[in-house]
């Protein structure tokens, strides 16, 4: 009969918790492979790794999106909040920013 022990739990939860840290900054592969093998150092050598760029999604810890919401430049249709001119997304709630162009037809359908 096959038996797990405790130790492969703790090993296989330090993954998950090691995923979950990495998962919120874009790092979730670095996560779970520091978690795994360091365990709780793994964790906090995870938060101190500089996080990835996310696009349109949650980044704590970042400071570029708390610098660009009190900038001057375009801000979000949905949120009001700032984002930076070459964004494709609002770093706060996800929206796309992308330009929609429109073709105007005359009344005799020559454009």
């Amino acid at each position: 009969m096959f038996i797990l022990h405790e130790s492969i739990w703790w090993n296989l939860a330090m993954g998950v918790v090691g995923w979950y840290i990495g998962y919120l900054r874009g790092l979730a592969r670095w996560g779970l492979l520091l978690g795994l093998l360091l365990g709780p150092l793994g964790w906090g050598i995870t938060l101190f790794l500089p996080a990835a760029r996310v696009r349109g999604g949650f980044r704590p810890f970042s400071a570029g999106a708390d610098a660009r919401a009190g900038s001057s430049g375009p801000a979000c249709p949905r949120c009001g909040k700032g984002v930076g001119p070459g964004d494709k997304a609002c770093g706060h709630c996800g929206n796309l920013l992308i330009p929609i162009q429109y073709r105007v037809i005359g009344a005799s359908g020559t454009q």
